[in-house]
């Protein structure tokens, strides 16, 4: 998954802080997280792609992907 997947999956922007992606991340959890949608494949399948997307994202502010981590 490339960076920009990521924030498109995130719903964030490509410059965004470490704390709007913890924000963007806990938000779509509540939305997808197979106990708030139990027996839907779609919400489950939705929740490996925002953890990947959470994960690719933060090792790009790891590596100075944006200089302001919030």
């Amino acid at each position: 998954m490339t960076i920009n997947e990521a924030a498109q999956i995130l719903g964030i922007p490509l410059n965004a802080t470490l704390a709007q992606l913890k924000k963007a991340y806990k938000k779509l959890v509540k939305k997808y997280h197979p106990d708030t949608n139990p027996g839907d494949n779609k919400a489950k399948e939705m929740m490996i792609k925002i953890n990947e997307a959470y994960e690719v994202f933060v090792k790009h502010l790891e590596r100075g992907g944006n200089q302001n981590t919030g």
